[in-house]
């Protein structure tokens, strides 16, 4: 047993975001340097190795609350939550984890409910929600200067 097992989950109701902010672009894998808009329109469009890339990647974890569960993936989160929102899906199954959500990875400030977006995320599809947000410039130079003093990386995602 590797420590997880496949759940179908309802994104806008049944998993929180785990960090307070990421970036408006993914990281790594086919996706990498693609804005998140520009994903969410094409999974809209039929892309469909782009939703299965981010189904086979997406995994939910416990932080310190039993049965509360948190992304490791918040931008692959992100597009769930908003591709129940276009009426893509309201269910998607992902991975839930047994390990927990290490401490440094948890940075969100009210229990996962929304998160902030550093750029804009683009997109003809994406939605405004109570999710998500643009970062503001006072908040932008705050993450700058922690990021600075913990030379911490923390805001990237698991493997987005």
């Amino acid at each position: 047993m590797d420590g997880r097992h496949k759940v179908k989950v309802d994104p806008l109701k049944d998993v929180s975001f785990s960090q307070d902010s990421v970036k408006n672009k993914f990281a790594k894998g086919i996706l990498q340097g693609k804005e998140l808009g520009a994903v969410l329109d094409a999974i809209i469009e039929g892309k469909k190795d782009y939703l299965d890339y981010i189904l086979k990647n997406m995994e939910e974890a416990e932080y310190k609350k039993p049965n509360k569960y948190y992304a490791r993936n918040n931008r692959s989160l992100w597009l769930l939550k908003q591709l129940s929102l276009n009426d893509y899906s309201k269910v998607f199954e992902i991975w839930r984890s047994t390990t927990k959500i290490e401490d440094w990875r948890f940075t969100t400030k009210n229990d996962g409910a929304k998160i902030m977006i550093r750029g804009n995320p683009g997109g003809k599809n994406t939605k405004p929600a109570d999710f998500w947000a643009i970062a503001t410039q006072p908040y932008l130079l705050a993450f700058a200067e922690r990021e600075e003093a913990y030379n911490d990386e923390s805001d990237d995602d698991y493997d987005d």
